[in-house]
């Protein structure tokens, strides 16, 4: 279900909107091409888009590393649209499968349980409502990390056990910060979360005796193998966090103001979005009619799947063996669901909005809810696999139900038609022009969103080799005003005009030999609709 827009269609339907979407898929390019060698134009740092701003590249995630599952299907012989479709398929698929072995080492001894637990981490109703943001189904790195702490701390747990030694402790302190330092270099936002979960364990942690005595057995018996994995990772994130540092003093900390609509009000946690299938009924009511930012908020996971985590962690607490690892998951959920919840843009995470490092650097903190999702699966087939010793099928029944709960069914849009149309785009390029800028015209009938338009330049200059002056990402450079880029005839136009002189003035030594495009936005798309209806013999319809 997940996949159905994508697969019924051939391939031919990419989900969700050509936003987000484009704008991974064009990351993911660039760097393929970067370290395939035949990179159009940029560099590591700098993507060829916000021309000639410097360090673009940090105004966003990086994706590195995930690009092998994307480079792979590019060496195989795809083109970037269907390789990243594969991609994206194959992200959610190692999330099953880590998730799906996570489970079994821990927390669960039947491969269908844990099938259970991986399916609600992976293929909940609020990841897959993320589908427009593919950046955030990429969690697996989380998983593994959190896999060496476990394997850390159950050993240090364990009294005179001769396995736990400074190999041991050095090997699982390295995949713990190797796991941490990968997610870094791809998605910045779970690495945060992670480390807000991690620092609330912790704390948790010092009231656990048990988990008292481990902090001490690894501090005393291994922390000079920590420190050393810990110096290694140090060195892997130095050249990210001196470009990241580099650019926030160039572009600013987020304001509270920016971020605050971005925390989840509490009816937010039980709400699926018009796409869920079962519930798309509950749109009808105003308490989630009215929630701002309402798709970054589709965070439930259906109405019976919470009480089965519920549940699931009441097992994990009265559990002899698990007693530790649910008391900790449940200090993780509730101190998180306090702070990452607001009521009418009230939040106790203002309280450390100005002093946690890289706090304002993030926006959407609402995606915390996407973390939880492994304390849901966790507990879900934790209470699955007791219930099925006693009562299967009503273990079966549940299991049913939570899965439907589930079902999304997306928006998906013709990719053929962008790549025509950003072909076409290419052709209006001189050869002449280093660098260019499109500023299109547009009617009453044009798609009304610049960022539409600066994507097609961005993929236009991927095409050529040139870089553009347009641009769209999380951030933008200073000096940088023109969002809006829809030339329409309206007053507007005179303040396109003023930004792009500005900008120019700005950057008069690195601009040389620039080129301003101002087709018409319809024209570009009529004539990218003829050329596909040429090139699959189609007679052509009269415009």
């Amino acid at each position: 279900m997940a996949f159905h827009p994508t697969i019924f269609s051939l391939f031919s339907q990419m989900q969700t909107d050509p936003g987000d979407t484009r704008f991974i898929n064009y990351v993911l390019e660039h760097y393929y091409g970067f370290f395939a060698g035949h990179g159009a134009s940029g560099s590591f740092w700098n993507m060829p888009f916000f021309h000639p701003a410097p360090n673009v590249s940090t105004y966003s995630d990086l994706e590195l590393g995930v690009l092998p599952f994307y480079a792979l299907w590019r060496a195989l012989g795809f083109g970037p649209e269907n390789s990243f479709q594969l991609w994206t398929i194959t992200i959610l698929v190692l999330n099953f499968a880590v998730f799906h072995k996570f489970l079994l080492k821990w927390f669960v001894k039947n491969a269908t349980s844990a099938a259970f637990g991986a399916f609600i981490f992976t293929f909940a109703s609020s990841r897959i409502n993320k589908t427009g943001h593919p950046h955030m189904f990429e969690m697996f790195y989380p998983v593994i990390a959190i896999h060496a702490i476990a394997m850390l701390f159950s050993g240090a747990m364990r009294e005179k056990n001769p396995g736990f030694n400074k190999k041991f402790i050095f090997i699982w302190s390295l995949v713990f910060f190797a796991a941490v330092s990968i997610q870094a270099w791809t998605v910045v936002y779970y690495d945060w979360f992670l480390g807000f979960c991690l620092v609330v364990a912790f704390l948790a942690g010092l009231f656990i005796k048990n988990i008292r005595k481990a902090y001490v057995n690894l501090l005393t018996r291994g922390w000079i193998p920590v420190a050393a994995a810990l110096g290694l990772f140090c060195l892997s994130l130095y050249p990210l966090a001196a470009k990241f540092l580099e650019v926030s003093k160039e572009v600013g900390p987020r304001p509270w103001w920016h971020v605050v609509d971005y925390f989840l009000p509490l009816q937010a946690w039980f709400h699926v979005g018009p796409w869920n299938v079962p519930y798309a009924w509950l749109m009808k009511i105003k308490l989630f009619r009215m929630i701002a930012q309402e798709g970054e908020m589709r965070m439930g996971v259906g109405l019976i799947t919470p009480v089965l985590v519920i549940l699931g962690l009441r097992k994990l607490v009265k559990s002899p063996d698990r007693r530790t690892a649910g008391l900790v998951l449940v200090a993780v959920l509730v101190i998180g669901m306090v702070f990452f919840s607001q009521y009418k843009r009230h939040t106790f995470f203002k309280l450390l909005f100005d002093w946690v490092p890289a706090a304002n650097s993030l926006r959407v903190y609402s995606r915390i809810a996407l973390m939880f999702l492994i304390i849901y699966g966790i507990a879900a087939a934790y209470f699955i696999e007791i219930l099925q010793t006693r009562k299967k099928i009503l273990a079966c029944v549940l299991v049913g139900l939570c899965m439907s709960e589930q079902l999304v069914h997306t928006s998906s849009f013709d990719w053929k038609e962008y790549k025509a149309e950003v072909k076409v785009l290419a052709t209006k390029i001189s050869n002449d022009c280093d660098s260019f800028v499109y500023t299109p015209k547009a009617s009453k009938n044009t798609f009304p969103f610049s960022w539409k338009y600066q994507l097609d330049a961005m993929w236009a200059g991927l095409l050529t080799g040139k870089p553009t002056m347009n641009g769209h990402s999380s951030n933008a450079p200073n000096g940088w005003r023109f969002l809006d880029i829809l030339l329409d005839g309206s007053k507007a136009d005179g303040t396109i005009e003023a930004n792009l002189a500005s900008w120019t003035a700005q950057n008069r030594d690195k601009l040389k030999n620039h080129c301003r495009i101002t087709a018409h936005a319809d024209e570009i798309k009529k004539e990218a609709l003829l050329s596909a209806q040429e090139s699959t013999g189609q007679k052509p319809k009269p415009l």
